[in-house]
Formats: C-alpha cells, sequence, structure tokens
C-alpha cells in the first residue's frame, strides 16, 4: 500500500519473530523503499541471512559495540546445577540459586528478571520462590514481592508497569521480556538457559542486554543457570565479550569506568 513511498525506511528490531521468515514482510519492505532510496536494520543480534549479505558487500554495516553512557556491556556468568527439583510438596529451587538472588535483592532498589523456557514454569518457579520468601537466604523477602507472566496473562501488562515502577523487586517471564524494555537496576537470571530450542544465541544475547541499560545503572549481574552449558550459552557469552573488547580497543568505552564502578554503591 506504500509502493516506491519512502527514500528512508528503518526497521528496528530487522532480527525479530515474525520478519525474519516471512517473505510476504519482507518483500513488503523492500517495495515500500524508493528506487535509489535506503534502507536500514537495526539489531543487536542480527540474522544469519543479514550477515551473509554483509560478508557478500551486499550491504554495509555499522556496528557500535558500546552504549551510550559508556560501561562496559554485563558479561554472563555460568552456574552448572539443575535449578529446579521436585520434593513431597511440589517444586523448589536449589540454595546456588536463591543465594544469588538474595545477594542481588541485598541491594536498594534492585530488581531481577528471571526468565525461563515455558508458561509451566513461571507458576513452578514463581511459586517456589514464594515458598522460600521469608526463610533464609530469601528471609527479608515477602511472598508478594514475586510475581509471573506468560504472553497468555491477562494481567502481563500491569505487572510489567508495576515492575517497572519499583512496585515488587522479582518478576519470572518467558521469553515476552526479552528485548525493547529498559528497567533501572535489573539483574537477569536464566533458568535451564540451555535449551536452546528456546534459548538460542540471539535470544540469550538479547536477555543479558536488558542488564546495564540505564546510565543510573550501568551495570549489574547475568546468570545463565542449567544443568549443562550448551553452546548457545557459550556464543552468547563470547558476542558480548568480543563486543566489549572492540568497545574499549575503539575508545567508545569511558575510560574512568572501572574506577567509576568501584565508587558506585549498588
Amino acid at each position: 500500500r506504500f509502493y516506491h513511498n519512502f527514500d528512508l525506511v528503518i526497521l528496528d528490531e530487522g532480527d525479530a519473530y515474525p520478519f525474519p521468515e516471512n517473505r510476504m514482510l519482507q518483500f513488503g519492505v523492500e517495495k515500500a523503499r524508493c528506487p535509489g532510496g535506503k534502507l536500514v536494520y537495526l539489531t543487536a543480534t542480527p540474522t544469519s541471512w543479514m550477515l551473509a549479505q554483509a560478508r557478500k558487500s551486499k550491504v554495509d554495516v555499522i556496528k557500535i559495540p558500546a552504549r551510550p553512557h559508556g560501561f562496559p556491556l554485563p558479561v554472563p556468568k555460568f552456574l552448572k546445577i539443575a535449578p529446579l527439583q521436585k520434593n513431597k510438596r511440589g517444586f523448589m529451587l536449589q540454595r546456588q540459586v536463591l543465594e544469588i538472588a538474595a545477594e542481588l535483592l541485598k541491594k536498594p532498589g534492585n530488581r531481577i528478571f528471571l526468565f525461563v523456557p515455558s508458561v509451566v514454569m513461571t507458576s513452578l518457579v514463581g511459586e517456589a520462590l514464594r515458598s522460600a520468601a521469608g526463610k533464609y537466604p530469601l528471609d527479608y523477602l515477602k511472598p508478594d514481592n514475586v510475581q509471573w507472566t506468560h504472553a497468555g496473562d491477562r494481567d502481563r501488562k500491569l505487572k510489567r508497569d508495576r515492575f517497572f515502577a519499583g512496585e515488587f523487586p522479582l518478576l519470572v517471564t518467558t521469553t515476552i521480556m526479552e528485548r525493547g524494555v529498559t528497567v533501572p537496576r535489573v539483574n537477569v537470571l536464566v533458568l535451564e538457559a540451555a535449551q536452546e530450542g528456546i534459548f538460542d544465541t540471539p535470544t540469550l544475547v538479547q536477555i543479558a542486554g536488558r542488564c546495564g541499560r540505564s546510565p543510573d545503572y550501568p551495570t549489574g549481574e547475568v546468570w545463565f543457570i542449567s544443568r549443562e552449558i550448551s553452546r548457545s550459552m557459550r556464543e552468547a557469552r563470547s558476542q558480548i565479550i568480543v563486543m566489549n573488547k572492540e568497545a574499549q580497543r575503539k575508545g567508545y568505552l569511558r575510560k574512568d569506568w572501572e574506577e567509576i564502578l568501584k565508587k558506585i554503591v549498588f
């Protein structure tokens, strides 16, 4: 309907579903551009066909390996355990997971995005956290400080807005929160991160990217927790490290970023 209508077309999150696999959408975007016009894809995780076009010099690539605030991207840490276990009362989270969450939430104003691979797991993990609330190591956490959501949750927007506003510190979610979300003072935990059918490399990079976005809180912790270390987990971590090294080499990072982080109380 906008045939040859725009001199410039900018497609944000060009790797996001359903665009990469939908030839009709790709055709529509191409046809909306005027002859000789420019098409710009914006994405932190380019698809394989985008990279192939770049290798063939069919498109120009502008890489920005740092955020505007000049601090490096938080690098994911790995914890190799089965995070969720079944007992007589239902399901419980491993003590190491609870200890990580407790340590992060001790810092004033801190929040946690806890990502899981399925809708069923949102409630299982959410209930497990509520059961653990008020006991060591989460002895200062109240049960209603834990919420969970997914695409089929009618209250997902309300919960998201309340989480953003700091009304509760811990939100269990599926990948519906993987991109386009900026929450200050947020840390990220991914349970069963080795499930590559859900958590492939681009998804893990996007999820890790929820952390450290705010200039007031330019860092934070990212944990990939699973009984195995998948190739996608390693690749996501490697990509983030490479971006930080490139940002340092090109002078995009603040020269005093390490000193500043030492002075800030998180």
